[in-house]
């Protein structure tokens, strides 16, 4: 690679979340990547309890295993204890936090919801990229 395009390549990298960092900030919104076609604010806060309960839907492939148990140990923090659960899609809603994969409820590829409550943490992707 030529060294112009490789400067170019690093500013696009290093730049872009700089940019929508500021372009979020400026909008009083959170940096997500990728960032949503939509952002819709509503008031309070989600605490995780200390020990839960992370459900996970039946369509587990090894990258989503990686990624929940990653979101397990984050969870977990100090002392706390988070099991990982498989459970059919109309259960999802009874855990504190819940992954899933679900193509119909999120039609373009690597698209997801991330659904926040006082009560629960919910991702629905398209797919294992869009968690």
């Amino acid at each position: 690679m030529k060294s112009g395009r490789l400067g170019w390549l690093l500013i696009v990298l290093f730049a872009a979340p700089v940019a929508l960092a500021a372009h979020a900030s400026a909008k009083n919104l959170p940096i997500l990547l990728p960032s949503p076609q939509k952002v819709v604010m509503q008031e309070g806060n989600f605490t995780p309890p200390k020990d839960g309960t992370l459900a996970l839907s039946p369509k587990v492939e090894d990258a989503l295993l990686r990624i929940a148990l990653d979101a397990r140990k984050e969870l977990q923090g100090e002392g706390g204890v988070w099991t990982l659960r498989g459970v059919m899609p109309g259960e999802l809603n009874a855990y504190p936090v819940s992954i899933a994969i679900d193509p119909d409820a999120c039609k373009p590829i690597e698209g997801y919801v991330l659904k926040i409550t006082p009560e629960r943490l919910s991702i629905t992707a398209h797919d294992v990229h869009g968690v």
